[in-house]
């Protein structure tokens, strides 16, 4: 099924605003670098090898902050 974009834009448009809320007030099981470094992870390990090669090289290359 292919969706109009201008049916997309204001089906966008009507969504709430969200805020991303960081720091102290929030466990650090639950940032938003948690969340996105899982994602990321389990995407790269669930994808073939020959998949996402840029990714895979940042990934290895990356440091911890």
């Amino acid at each position: 099924m292919i969706v109009p974009a201008e049916e997309v834009d204001q089906l966008l448009a009507e969504l709430p605003i969200v805020r991303v809320i960081e720091g102290d007030t929030v466990d650090a099981r639950l940032h938003s670098s948690v969340f996105l470094a899982a994602l990321v992870n389990r995407t790269l390990d669930g994808t073939p090898i020959t998949l996402h090669r840029g990714a895979r090289e940042r990934r290895r290359t990356a440091t911890v902050v």
